[in-house]
């Protein structure tokens, strides 16, 4: 799945979690946690305060690996 169709999947499902993810930092932490190993072991380690930003970093991610496969 890519960021942007995880990145809706996630927003309609976040609404039945509000108790869980009442943080926008509780809600960039679970993001990170469903995104795909590749994305997530660049992203996890900047440690992201938001939710956007988090977002933002695992599409440039994405991006890049995408570059690296069509280069390849």
């Amino acid at each position: 799945m890519t960021v942007v169709g995880y990145d809706v999947e996630f927003t309609n499902l976040a609404k039945y979690g509000s108790h869980i993810i009442d943080t926008d930092r509780k809600k960039a932490r679970k993001f990170e946690d469903g995104l795909l190993l590749e994305i997530r072991n660049v992203v996890r380690p900047i440690r992201l305060a938001t939710y956007a930003e988090v977002l933002d970093r695992a599409l440039l991610v994405e991006q890049g690996l995408e570059d690296v496969r069509r280069i390849s």
